[in-house]
């Protein structure tokens, strides 16, 4: 691009370990990078344009708690101390930016339900390069483990849902499970009855930053 006089270069890093040696050698060429939703850690992008990504977790968490019957902690259903919601997290490639702000997203509306004894996190795994077969083997493991008492999962997205749903379905379970993205198996998924929630990052308002 740059030997095509390219002036500016909008970025979406597959790998964004791999795009940062990139970006500095076409930074030194006068061209401007944009970071677009995955961040280069580097000093020479020119900018860095997502979505609010802790928002996406709360839209998660906040999207399983209704599902649960969970309004706030005046009112969390049929849940308790002595009955809480045995939760699985699933979190995106530990590699990826994205996935810590997810997490930490949806621990900032779970935490306060934890601290109360209403949510017991029973296990938390990151899942390599947001594989659903990946998924499907770490929530086939956790199932293994709580003997099939789950009650809900988050999944840091609409792939890792599906995964999670994969599991379940093989044990003749149903619980709510998140996801994000709206991918169309996502939402395919939601119309059907199993998905609980994706949520819509709308790149035409994200993409409409970039040229300014």
């Amino acid at each position: 691009m740059v030997t095509q006089d390219a002036r500016a270069i909008i970025v979406v890093a597959q790998d964004a370990d791999a795009a940062t040696t990139v970006v500095e050698d076409v930074a030194r060429e006068g061209v401007v990078v944009i970071a677009y939703d995955r961040l280069i850690a580097s000093t020479d992008i020119a900018a860095y344009i997502i979505f609010g990504l802790t928002e996406v977790g709360n839209g998660q968490a906040q999207g399983v708690l209704r599902a649960l019957g969970i309004t706030d902690l005046e009112d969390t259903g049929e849940r308790s101390v002595d009955n809480p919601v045995q939760l699985v997290k699933f979190e995106g490639d530990p590699g990826d930016n994205n996935a810590k702000f997810f997490e930490a997203g949806q621990d900032e509306v779970l935490q306060p339900y934890v601290d109360a004894g209403i949510i017991e996190i029973v296990a938390r795994q990151n899942i390599a390069n947001w594989d659903v077969t990946n998924a499907v083997i770490a929530k086939e493991n956790i199932l293994t483990a709580q003997n099939n008492e789950v009650d809900a999962a988050i999944a840091a997205n609409d792939n890792l849902g599906q995964g999670a749903l994969q599991a379940l379905s093989a044990q003749r379970l149903s619980v709510p499970v998140s996801g994000q993205d709206a991918t169309i198996p996502g939402c395919n998924s939601i119309a059907m009855g199993d998905l609980t929630v994706t949520i819509l990052k709308d790149y035409r308002a994200m993409a409409s930053g970039a040229p300014q």
